[in-house]
């Protein structure tokens, strides 16, 4: 199956054997040069330290990273990892300073336990704050170092654990449980998932606890990483201050590396569940990981990348026909095996609706091909251009990753020893190994792969009586591929142009300038609308998104489920003349991303492009509207994949079914299960609807635009865009008494069922909704008291009772429709629902009357301020979200929005919410375990 914890292997970093450089002076033995940004050292305590400063954004990020995790545990201590990392958050006093200052848990302050590592995190810390600065390093300290444990402690948090451990025991999990146990059987990682054992959990002491964290979780297993933008050397001065004073610990416990034996022959597990939604199969060829990173395995990753993208290319075009059955797919070199850093592996994942021997036998086929025949001359060299455009627009763009990138690396440096290499160096060694790279090379490759290597193969499904399978059936397609006659593959050619017709472009009859929010507007002489506004928040990085100016798409109901799925299907089946195939071919090696959107509340075309091929991104445009390309046979398939999905026994679906039914009023309540609704013909008519007036959109565009360049291909490819008079599609088909229900207005709707499910849940949502006066104050008291009612109710649910891992809650609107909705979800104990249920109405029903605490209400203003901050530097934000407002909706963006929050007040906030809460629309909707 397709595991989190498998890391795909970076563009920038793979693995092996040693080669020969023919034509320059490269050793192969020699060592890869450690990237000079990075500043590694250590101190007397044994801790280390990484830091990576010289960052753009100024903020400074926080890592405490123990190569510790559920690994060490041993089967009477399973899910002490865990629950230590829950532990360490208690008495911790910098918490609430760091809160007050607008960072949230969850968002900037977390952790995490894996197999092999747990992490402490304090992201986003503004790095012009020395003070904040040296408060993160403190609390950092305090839960990687330091654990208070009480016994009111632990009962309190085995209580959350175990609620987690029943939210995440879905198919799932069941699933992974099962078959990591067949397939790992004998060896340290055949053992349940990290949330543990429930005996243990229930039964563990304070002093097994401490134990096993005085035993682990030692200075000498921490590494400190700090990235940002700060001076270096004051940043190793702070780090030594802080965590200096940690005093050494005399005595070994040395992290183990523990193994998984070769196979003999293939390991094939097989688990099915009822309440499982797809059919997956997944196979890995384990390697043993390199023990030295040099030259030769450098080029090896380059290699491997190359074969990465020819046969994920190849299963593409195995997807796109109409009758596979496969849809969904991919082969790559992954950087773990079963969650261990000691091994690399080759896997091929797919997933079928529903014929797993097919499917089967279809990428083993595929694989088979390569193996016999070897990739084509012309697949390697558009693989190569590819990665070559790649780098090259890479180093034009002075490449900056996330901070969470520079995190994975040091994994992969801190548990496999893999040398962080510079992009420099990267870069360089492509361009010097890339033309020593031959067919010969990357054949020998794939074909080492799996010489002398049994995989391990699993498959997991819905369970039904009609389609099992058993290992038997799996060894039979594996003998019968190996066996058949498999032809060699036949590359069609990439198509060149495009876009080669002759139009006659539209103009600019207006242009404005806003200097609120720093934007160019045009109008085109169609009557579209298109907004500029350009950043350097990116380099090379152009973003749009062409809104219908339709908030609602007005169609008769049994339309409206087309206009969801159908529109889902619309993005795969190609454009113009070009089929889903020849169009992926033609953008393999372009940096354009463009798809069309269909849903009930907005309608349009988004995208995003370099400044290069933001030309061919706009052709792309201009081609969706004026000449779609229509495919019965993707449809079909894509609706046999949605009801595929739906047709199992999942109570998350049929728990958000029902939701959706009961917070909704005709036509919308049978939208998700109207499957037999959609028709193509139905597609075309909506299509007709949306697309046929280019003067009812409105483009926006955010990024690194030159203006004077970018006018004359709006006015070509936007601005040339015909309006097609044809009759309305729906004639009087949208009544007005249809058309202004009000689904906010229910009044009091509650619902309680059964549904069959293999570990008993409760699932409950309650939900206030009603009429508000839309204002940018109102807006930002919506926002508040959806971040503030969480947090009273984990308080209480998971706090005060333990009855619940996780509770969320959601705010919905609908811009212009003056409505609001405020929901709260969670899972519990089915036992403890009965009692639960009352508090977390009473906790809603106080917060809604006015029952506020000021303390987190000015911390949560704080810290949307702080996000406010964050967004105004991201070209996605401007384009989907702020401009989109401020246009269609009139909210402020910038200063306005800080002015707004000064008109936010308690006392505003309490009116707001007893506003709502008073007008009696309510809806409770819990599902308990037939």
């Amino acid at each position: 199956m397709k595991r989190n914890n498998c890391f795909l292997i970076p563009i920038m970093f793979l693995t092996l054997e040693t080669v020969a450089f023919s034509q320059f002076n490269y050793n192969a033995k020699q060592l890869i040069p450690f990237d000079p940004a990075y500043k590694i050292g250590y101190l007397n305590n044994g801790i280390r330290y990484i830091i990576r400063s010289g960052l753009t954004e100024k903020k400074a990020h926080f890592y405490a990273f123990y190569n510790i995790g559920s690994i060490q545990e041993e089967p009477n201590e399973y899910g002490l990892a865990h629950l230590i990392e829950h532990l360490c958050f208690y008495e911790k006093p910098l918490l609430d300073h760091l809160e007050s200052s607008g960072l949230r848990m969850g968002r900037d302050i977390n952790a995490g336990t894996g197999p092999e590592r747990t992490t402490y995190t304090i992201f986003n810390i503004p790095s012009e704050k020395a003070g904040l600065i040296d408060t993160s390093l403190l609390h950092l300290k305090d839960l990687a170092l330091k654990l208070n444990i009480k016994p009111e402690y632990l009962n309190k948090e085995r209580k959350v654990v175990l609620e987690e451990w029943r939210q995440n025991q879905g198919a799932n999990a069941r699933i992974n449980d099962k078959i990591t146990k067949e397939i790992l059987k004998g060896t340290r990682y055949a053992r349940p998932s990290l949330l543990g054992d429930t005996a243990v959990i229930n039964n563990c002491t304070v002093e097994d606890i401490s134990n096993f964290f005085n035993k682990w979780y030692r200075p000498d297993h921490l590494t400190i990483l700090v990235f940002g933008n700060f001076d270096q050397n004051e940043m190793e001065d702070k780090i030594a201050k802080v965590f200096g004073s940690v005093p050494k610990v005399n005595g070994a416990s040395p992290r183990i590396s523990y193994q998984i034996p070769d196979y003999k022959a293939p390991v094939i597990s097989i688990a099915a569940d009822k309440e499982a939604k797809t059919s997956e199969i997944s196979i890995h060829y384990k390697h043993n990981k390199p023990i030295e990173y040099n030259y030769a395995q450098k080029r090896t990753e380059f290699i491997d990348n190359l074969i990465y993208r020819m046969f994920q290319k190849r299963i593409n075009e195995i997807i796109d026909v109409s009758d596979a059955p496969i849809t969904k797919g991919s082969a790559y070199y992954g950087s773990t095996y079963f969650g261990t850093p000691s091994y690399d592996d080759y896997a091929l994942d797919v997933s079928t609706n529903g014929n797993l021997m097919k499917a089967l036998e279809t990428i083993l086929t595929e694989k088979e091909r390569i193996v016999r025949h070897g990739f084509t001359d012309s697949e390697l060299q558009r693989a190569k251009e590819y990665y070559q455009k790649m780098y090259d627009k890479a180093r034009h763009k002075n490449v900056e990753w996330p901070h969470n990138e520079y995190m994975v690396q040091c994994f992969y440096y801190i548990l496999k020893n893999k040398t962080i290499a510079s992009f420099d160096f990267e870069s360089d060694f492509l361009l010097n190994v890339f033309p020593t790279i031959t067919l010969v090379d990357i054949n020998k490759r794939f074909k080492k792969y799996f010489e002398n290597i049994f995989p391990a193969i699993e498959i997991s499904y819905p369970q039904k009586v009609a389609n099992a399978i058993n290992i038997s059936d799996v060894e039979n397609v594996i003998s019968s591929v190996n066996r058949s006659t498999i032809a060699a593959y036949i590359d069609k050619p990439v198509p060149s142009d495009l876009f080669s017709k002759s139009i006659k472009s539209g103009k600019v009859i207006k242009e404005t300038s806003n200097n609120e929010v720093g934007t160019t507007e045009w109008e085109l002489s169609n009557g579209m609308r298109v907004i500029i506004k350009a950043t350097e928040f990116a380099k090379d990085e152009i973003q749009f998104k062409g809104y219908n100016n339709n908030d609602t798409l007005k169609v008769p109901k049994d339309y409206l489920s087309t206009s969801i799925y159908g529109g889902l299907s619309w993005k795969d089946m190609g454009v113009g003349e070009f089929s889903p195939v020849e169009l992926k071919q033609y953008l393999v090696s372009k940096n354009i991303s463009v798809t069309p959107f269909l849903s009930i509340v907005n309608q349009g075309i988004k995208g995003k492009a370099s400044s290069r091929d933001l030309e061919a991104a706009l052709q792309l445009v201009y081609l969706y509207f004026s000449k779609p390309s229509w495919n019965e046979d993707i449809l079909k398939k894509n609706l046999s994949k949605y009801g595929s999905y739906r047709s199992g026994q999942s109570p998350s679906v049929a728990f958000s079914d029902t939701v959706q039914k009961y917070m909704t009023i005709q036509p919308f309540d049978t939208i998700v299960t109207s499957l037999n609704l959609v028709t193509m013909e139905k597609l075309k008519l909506i299509y007709q609807k949306v697309f046929s007036d280019p003067g009812e959109f409105t483009f926006i565009f955010t990024g690194n635009i030159k203006i004077d360049e970018t006018k004359p291909l709006i006015e070509k490819y936007l601005g040339s865009l015909q309006r097609v008079v044809t009759k309305s599609p729906f004639p009087d088909s949208i009544s007005p008494k249809d058309e202004n229900k009000l689904w906010y207005k229910t009044g009091v709707k509650t619902c309680r069922f059964e549904y069959p499910m293999q570990t008993p849940k409760a699932f409950v949502f309650v939900c206030c909704q009603g009429e508000m006066h839309e204002s940018p104050v109102n807006s930002l008291y919506d926002d508040l008291i959806q971040s503030l009612i969480v947090a009273q109710a984990e308080k209480t649910i998971r706090g005060k009772y333990g009855a619940s891992y996780n509770v969320s809650a959601y705010n919905f609107r609908i811009s212009g429709k003056n409505t609001s909705q405020i929901s709260v979800y969670f899972q519990t104990n089915p036992g403890l629902c009965e009692n639960i249920l009352p508090v977390a109405k009473e906790e809603i029903k106080k917060f809604m009357d006015g029952d506020i605490d000021e303390k987190e209400f000015l911390s949560l203003k704080n810290n949307i301020l702080k996000r406010r901050t964050d967004d105004l530097k991201s070209n996605s934000w401007w384009t989907n979200t702020g401009l989109f407002e401020y246009y269609f909706h009139h909210n402020p963006i910038s200063k306005s929005y800080v002015t707004c929050f000064e008109d936010v007040t308690m006392s505003g906030l309490k009116e707001f919410a007893r506003n709502l809460y008073s007008q009696g629309n309510t809806i409770e909707v819990i599902m308990m375990p037939k």
